[in-house]
């Protein structure tokens, strides 16, 4: 895909300002799957996580607005999961061939591992009951194009080799259709949320958590800055120890006062 670029990690990056037109930027699905019931919540600094993470930070689309704040939070992200000892490779503004190319990569990275973790920042959608993250070379305003878009199964399904997983989503999740259809979107997303979270994480010891609620945006934060989602998540994965089974309940606390009650954190853990 044009502009793609894809580095090891060692940096941060942003959600954009909310400019989009059809789509919020951003849903905190963070899936983070890994909370096995066998294995202790506080996990300590040290001796820190064994495991591999895939950070993608789509901000440079070529049917939209570009997504300028994605570029500081992915990157710092990917920093964040290095810093807890996961081995993170960061792909950037990634097309659809890319993104396909990076899952498989992680997929075989991520068997055999202890944890596995994997964070997505850019516009995504809602499609008939499905969630997908969207690759910068998709247009949206084609209802073919859903053929062309990454289901959030697909991910979780690529870390079942790992013994602990965990899958953040900062993107937004409604339709991009406008008046009754996305109306009639949302109703269903509120409806089926429970079942669609649930058929979205594959076995055991999985977290997966959604930076907004079925069929709603995602807010981008002022430019120059981390998204809201993003901002909570970076601060509660710092300090000395991670309490990961208080985790959702700490970012949705922290993404409502951020956001003044306009964004709430959905999750799922198993």
């Amino acid at each position: 895909a044009a502009n793609q670029n894809k580095i090891f990690v060692s940096s941060t990056m942003r959600t954009a300002s909310p400019t989009s037109s059809l789509l919020g930027r951003r849903r905190l699905l963070a899936a983070t799957a890994g909370l096995a019931a066998s294995s202790p919540s506080l996990v300590k600094a040290q001796p820190r996580f064994r495991g591999v993470a895939l950070v993608i930070g789509n901000s440079r689309y070529s049917w939209e607005a570009p997504l300028p704040n994605v570029r500081r939070d992915a990157p710092d992200i990917a920093r964040r999961f290095e810093v807890l000892g996961l081995k993170t490779e960061l792909i950037q503004d990634a097309g659809k061939e890319a993104m396909a190319a990076a899952v498989e990569r992680f997929k075989a990275a991520a068997a055999g591992q202890d944890l596995a973790a994997f964070y997505f920042a850019g516009h995504g959608a809602t499609w008939e009951n499905d969630t997908y993250l969207v690759p910068v070379d998709s247009d949206l305003g084609n209802p073919e194009t859903i053929r062309n878009l990454l289901p959030i199964k697909a991910i979780s399904a690529a870390m079942q080799g790992a013994a602990h997983r965990i899958l953040l989503f900062d993107n937004c999740r409604n339709n991009p259709s406008g008046g009754w259809r996305q109306r009639a979107a949302t109703y269903s997303a509120f409806v089926n949320a429970a079942e669609l979270t649930a058929a979205a994480v594959h076995g055991d010891n999985a977290l997966l958590v959604f930076s907004t609620a079925p069929g709603r945006v995602a807010l981008d934060g002022p430019p120059g800055q981390n998204s809201p989602f993003a901002a909570v998540l970076l601060k509660n994965l710092a300090g000395p120890a991670i309490d990961v089974a208080s985790l959702p309940t700490r970012l949705r606390r922290d993404l409502l006062i951020a956001t003044a009650g306009q964004q709430v954190l959905w999750h799922e853990s198993t």
